[in-house]
């Protein structure tokens, strides 16, 4: 809970309160009456809204009622207070106050509003004691004691009725419903006097919330809860996570009090006259009064009743529906014999969610709101919800000359309604929707999205597209392309109620096809998950078949650049784009090599198995034949790829990168976990051994089927060398030359520098970067140059020259040499050997 300055105010008044001989009881009161007082006008001397400063000084009120119960020790000592965090900061600053002086200021202040909601949530034992001490020292009764009254009990209640009470409880639970009672009976309702007439109102209302309270618990029935307060939300998640039974039991004890308090309504509904009874429609009840009777539905624009002959009305309808579903009541507390209190029920009773507006006719309806009155919103509420209001031309036109009073409640409750109507394939009138859809476009994308979701069919029902709707779709995307920002307006979940995928296809269109609109796409699909998480007939989401369509279109480059840039950063987004659909439909299918002119093609779905295997191996990486037929898949990847001479030696080197590393990762884990995959292990030997691969691709997955490398074979062992070095991170930096030499004396026989130079020559042509770099730091071990540079330099001087004689291009009887362009891999070696050489010199 903040303390602002309002709340230093009371603390100031508390504290000035405090004497030598403790605190000034009436001083106390006194001063915080003056620091109310002061919060009122301080708030009316700012320029704001009335509806506003009334809501600024209740919630003064309620942390000022939270404050002032922190002075009472009981409270302050419970375990859950006194390890709070927000309160510690306080206690030293508080005063200690008695019960009694408590609920005087809540009674001088009238904030009685806030006890059921901050006491309702306190263990049954503390409101117990505070209700006894209540009726012990208060003995005048009036309408603000009756309602504190009330409040304790919605308080003892509510705090009972998940919990089964001991016997000690149901005892103390009793002798505070005997002094409640006894307090009612000090009082009757009279019409003597004006006075006595208006207290009487506020006696019999709440002598009848008492009767439905008791009632309620007494069969069971579920007490809802208080309400609560967003400034004080620390109290409240204090409480709340007390653990609660599912349970709603029935609170015997009650029944004592029941059938006094029935007695008691009987008694005095004898004495409700007329005159009294029209009174009452005249009396208005504060705003922040609440009780029992408050409509379970909202009526738009309805202002509620408040009077307390409404509200009495209300609350006996309540009472007799209780009555009713509860036939053991009458063996239990003899109901019939209180004829004359049913009569006055039956009488009086009024549904609290009735509106005899209602029943007006559409036509009637739209007479009404083009009176203009105080009935206007509600009207306009009812009239979203009628049927047919989109086939009436009317009807349309009154939603159109009346958009300025819609809430946000009843356009969405119109959206819903235009959307039944239409899937009955009823008449209906286009500009109708064309309204229905203006309206729509001021809600916020997280009101919009469960109607897309709930009755749209996720954003595949078109049930709302208008023949405008495509240059809509136009429009909003022109103008994210235009602004291109990673925080797009909600405007595109607004087009997502005529077509989602729609939606969904143009913004992966525009992320491929134009450059630099990936963030912003992006962005786009993850406001609208439901949208792309739509399932399609084939079981495919909306937005993983919309991908696999592009994949599987002619992309340039360019375009396969960026829409590799747009799934990893979909992949990257929780709950969008599903790793083991992508894997299934976007991966597997495409890891097949079809000749080896087009290798290229294996890149987009390698970057994607990648980004996967980065963001959660498991879903590659788990027992069962998939993970086998991937590493197998890989495994002719690296085959198809040893060789880097000819033109497409790039190509060639980018595939086995990007399946070397894949491997790695695979094979890391399945060596971690070599139990979990002892089967997958198993396949994958039998398998290795049945296809003719080189040596250099079963390199990676080595360790995993034990594969053990002639020793004569210097080729192999350098092959070994350079695959653990680059990828082993265990290994360390392939800079470092410590795991080089460790690695040198476990695998690398003896070799002369000839030797090495011819194994060097047939390997290095056919590496990629890193292992050139491995390379450098091998051979200085192998050759045992002791961080000499110069000599390794001479290795590979002689080496490159090797080189260049056997890949420099042969002439023919139309070229002459030096017209023929040198093989791309020629251009790897030196643009490798430049790179490794300058590490290796650092």
């Amino acid at each position: 809970m903040q303390v602002d300055e309002q709340l230093l105010w009371l603390l100031s008044a508390l504290r000035l309160a405090q004497g030598s001989d403790g605190i000034n009881r009436d001083k106390l009161i006194q001063n915080v009456n003056n620091c109310f007082l002061r919060v009122k006008k301080d708030r009316k001397a700012i320029s704001v809204p009335a509806s506003q400063a009334s809501e600024e000084i209740q919630h003064f009120q309620v942390k000022a009622s939270v404050l002032l119960l922190l002075c009472l020790p009981k409270i302050r000592e419970l375990s859950g207070v006194e390890n709070c965090e927000d309160f510690q900061s306080l206690f030293s600053s508080l005063p200690d106050l008695s019960d009694s002086v408590f609920f005087t200021v809540v009674r001088t202040q009238k904030i009685y509003f806030v006890l059921s909601p901050l006491l309702s949530w306190l263990p049954p034992h503390i409101v117990q004691t505070l209700m006894k001490e209540y009726f012990q020292y208060t003995h005048e009764v009036t309408p603000v004691t009756l309602a504190i009254s009330v409040e304790l009990l919605k308080s003892l209640l509510f705090s009972q009725q998940y919990r089964r009470a001991h016997q000690n409880g149901s005892q103390n639970n009793t002798e505070c419903l005997q002094l409640l009672v006894k307090f009612f009976f000090s009082k009757n309702v009279s019409s003597k006097t004006p006075s006595l007439i208006k207290f009487s109102g506020y006696y019999f209302l709440y002598m009848f919330e008492c009767l439905y309270l008791l009632l309620a618990a007494y069969v069971g029935y579920e007490i809802r809860d208080p309400n609560t307060f967003s400034c004080v939300e620390t109290w409240t998640k204090l409480w709340k996570t007390n653990n609660k039974s599912a349970e709603i039991i029935s609170l015997p004890y009650t029944k004592e009090a029941l059938m006094s308090m029935l007695t008691l309504c009987q008694n005095n509904s004898r004495e409700v006259t007329v005159t009294l009874w029209m009174e009452w429609s005249e009396q208005m009840l504060p705003q922040n009064a609440t009780f029992c009777s408050t409509p379970s539905t909202r009526q738009p624009g309805k202002t509620q009743a408040k009077s307390i002959q409404m509200v009495t009305c209300h609350i006996a309808f309540l009472i007799l529906r209780l009555l009713e579903a509860h036939s053991q009541l009458e063996e239990h507390l003899a109901v019939s014999e209180y004829h004359e209190l049913l009569q006055f029920l039956q009488q009086t009773a009024v549904d609290p969610d009735y509106d005899p507006d209602k029943d007006l006719t559409l036509e009637q309806l739209m007479k009404e709101i083009s009176a203009k009155d105080d009935r206007q919103e509600k009207l306009l509420g009812i009239l979203v919800q009628r049927e047919g209001v989109i086939a009436s031309s009317d009807a349309s036109r009154c939603l159109k000359e009346h958009v300025a009073v819609f809430d946000n409640q009843m356009k969405m409750e119109l959206l819903q309604n235009c959307i039944k109507w239409l899937k009955t394939n009823e008449l209906h009138i286009p500009e109708s929707i064309n309204v229905v859809l203006d309206l729509a476009a001021d809600l916020n994308p997280e009101q919009m999205k469960p109607i897309i979701e709930g009755s749209l069919s996720a954003g595949l029902d078109d049930t709302l597209k208008t023949p405008s709707f495509k240059t809509q779709l136009t429009s909003v995307f022109n103008q994210l392309a235009d602004e291109n920002t990673a925080e797009p307006s909600g405007r595109h979940v607004w087009l997502c109620l005529q077509s989602g995928r729609d939606v969904v296809q143009e913004a992966v269109r525009l992320a491929v096809s134009m450059t630099g609109l990936v963030p912003v796409m992006a962005q786009v699909l993850a406001d609208i998950p439901q949208v792309c998480q739509a399932k399609l007939p084939s079981g495919n989401s909306l937005l993983a078949f919309t991908l696999e369509e592009w994949q599987t279109s002619e992309l340039c480059d360019r375009e396969e650049q960026e829409f590799i840039g747009l799934v990893k950063k979909l992949l990257s987004v929780k709950r969008l784009l599903d790793k083991e659909e992508v894997l299934q439909l976007m991966v597997k299918p495409f890891m097949v090599i079809e000749c080896s002119a087009n290798l290229g093609k294996l890149i987009l779905p390698l970057e994607l198995l990648k980004e996967i295997m980065e963001l959660d191996a498991s879903v590659v990486v788990r027992p069962g034949p998939e993970v086998v037929s991937v590493i197998v898949a890989l495994l002719h990847m690296m085959d198809a790829t040893l060789c880097l001479e000819g033109q497409g030696a790039s190509t060639c080197l980018t595939v086995r990168c990007l399946a070397s590393t894949i491997l790695f990762g695979i094979t890391s884990d399945m060596t971690i976990n070599q139990k979990k995959f002892e089967k997958e292990i198993t396949l994958l030997k039998q398998i290795v051994c049945q296809h003719n691969l080189h040596p250099w691709s079963i390199m990676h997955i080595s360790q995993v089927v034990s594969a053990e490398l002639k020793k004569e074979c210097g080729v192999d062992l350098l092959l070994q060398a350079l695959v653990k070095v680059c990828h082993n991170p265990s290994q360390g930096d392939p800079h470092d030359p410590v795991p080089c030499a460790s690695l040198d004396c476990a695998v690398l026989p003896k070799m002369s520098k000839s030797e090495w130079i011819i194994t060097l020559l047939q390997v290095l042509p056919h590496c990629n970067e890193s292992e050139w770099t491995s390379a450098f730091f091998i051979t200085e071990y192998a050759l045992e140059y002791h961080n000499t540079v110069f000599p390794v330099l001479e290795v590979f001087q002689e080496a490159l020259h090797l080189m260049c004689e056997s890949l420099a291009p042969t002439s023919t009887h139309h070229q002459e040499p030096h017209s023929l362009p040198p093989p791309v891999s020629l251009h790897h070696c030196f643009t490798f050997f430049t790179s490794a050489s300058m590490v290796r010199s650092v």
